[in-house]
C-alpha cells in the first residue's frame, strides 16, 4: 500500500488496475513544548494508512505515497523548529508530485492534508494538474479533520477555542498514533484572544472570514487550545471515525468519471 515499498513493476500493475493514489501533506512547525514539530504530517499519514487499509478490505486498491513534510507555515515564524515553504513553492511542489503520479499511469489522486494553511492552495493545485495533465484524471483534496467535524465537535471536552493548534484534537491523535513523542507533562492550556465574531481560532468553528495571523501574536507557548484534555482513547476513536470517512471518500473517488464525456454517459 505504500509507494516507497513497491517496485516499478508492482506500481505499473497497480496503475493498470486503476488504483487510487493518496498524497499526504502536513507541515514541520512548532506544536508547543509537548508535541513534535512533525505532528501535522504524522497525523495525516497515519490516518491515510488506516483509511487505505479499510478501503482495501472492501476491494478498493489504494497506494499511499511518501508524506510531504513541509507546508506553508509562515505564520509560525518566530518559534523554533518551523521549516516552511513559500505558497508558490508549495503549490509548485504539490502540482509536480501529482503530475508525476499521473505520468506513472495513475488516473485517480487524492491529497490528504493535515495543516490548515495548506488547504487554501489545494484547489488551485488541482486545477493546475487537471489543466496540464494531458490525460483524463480524477483529482480531489481534503483536510482530514473536516471529514468528522460533527463527531469530534459532539464528543470534545473543550469549549470553542480549545481546538486550534497543538490542541485537544491534535494531541489526542498523537497520543494514539505516536505516544512516545508526546510530553503531556509540558502541555498547557492557552487560548487566543478573540476579537471578532466573524473569525475564530478554531479548527471546527472558524467563522466565514479569513485574515492573516502570526502565532507569536496569539500565544506565548505555541499552543492555541487545550491539550490537557487530550487522551489516547479520544485519539483512537477520532482517528477511526476520520479514517472510516476517508475510506468512503477513497471508494467514491475510485468511481468518479475521468472526463466530462464519461460523466454524461
Amino acid at each position: 500500500m505504500h509507494w516507497q515499498d513497491m517496485n516499478k513493476d508492482e506500481l505499473a500493475a497497480a496503475a493498470a488496475r486503476d488504483a487510487v493514489v493518496v498524497l499526504t501533506l502536513g507541515a514541520t512547525e512548532q506544536h508547543g513544548a509537548h508535541l513534535p514539530v512533525g505532528t501535522d504530517s504524522m497525523s495525516a499519514q497515519h490516518i491515510a494508512g488506516l483509511a487505505a487499509s479499510m478501503a482495501h478490505e472492501v476491494g478498493t486498491e489504494v497506494i499511499v505515497a511518501p508524506p510531504v513534510w513541509w507546508g506553508y507555515s509562515r505564520d509560525h515564524d518566530g518559534f523554533p523548529g518551523t521549516l516552511t515553504l513559500s505558497h508558490a513553492t508549495l503549490a509548485a511542489l504539490l502540482t509536480e508530485l501529482a503530475r508525476s503520479v499521473v505520468t506513472n499511469g495513475f488516473s485517480r489522486v487524492l491529497f490528504v492534508n493535515g495543516h490548515g494553511s495548506n488547504d487554501r492552495l489545494l484547489y488551485y493545485v488541482l486545477r493546475d494538474v487537471q489543466d496540464s495533465a494531458g490525460v483524463p484524471c480524477a483529482l480531489a483534496a481534503v483536510t482530514y479533520w473536516k471529514l468528522a467535524a460533527d463527531v469530534v465537535g459532539a464528543e470534545r471536552d473543550s469549549t470553542v477555542g480549545g481546538m486550534a493548534h497543538a490542541c485537544e484534537l491534535e494531541t489526542s491523535l498523537m497520543l494514539n498514533s505516536h505516544p512516545g513523542l508526546v510530553r503531556m507533562d509540558l502541555a498547557v492550556d492557552e487560548r487566543a484572544t478573540e476579537y471578532s465574531a466573524f473569525r475564530r481560532q478554531e479548527l471546527l468553528v472558524s467563522g466565514p472570514v479569513m485574515a492573516p495571523d502570526r502565532f507569536r501574536d496569539l500565544t506565548r507557548s505555541g499552543v492555541v487550545g487545550d491539550p490537557s484534555l487530550a487522551t489516547a482513547e479520544k485519539g483512537s476513536r477520532w482517528a477511526a471515525v476520520i479514517a472510516d470517512r476517508l475510506a468512503d471518500l477513497i471508494q467514491d473517488l475510485s468511481r468518479w468519471p475521468l472526463s466530462a464525456q464519461e460523466a454524461m454517459e
